[in-house]
C-alpha cells in the first residue's frame, strides 16, 4: 500500500467519495446531516495539518 496526500494526489479529491467513503461505511451514515456537514471539513483539515 502506498500513502498519499490528497495535496499530492488532487485527482483522488474526485474519486474518494465513490470508491472510498461509500464502500467503506454503511448506508445511515451517509444520510447524517450533522455528518455531511462536518465531512468536508474534516478532509480539510486532516489534508493541510502535519
Amino acid at each position: 500500500m502506498k500513502l498519499v496526500r490528497y495535496a499530492d494526489r488532487p485527482d483522488l479529491l474526485e474519486r474518494r467519495h465513490a470508491e472510498l467513503s461509500a464502500p467503506t461505511f454503511p448506508a445511515y451514515m451517509h444520510e447524517s446531516e450533522p455528518g455531511n456537514r462536518y465531512w468536508g471539513a474534516s478532509t480539510l483539515t486532516f489534508r493541510t495539518s502535519r
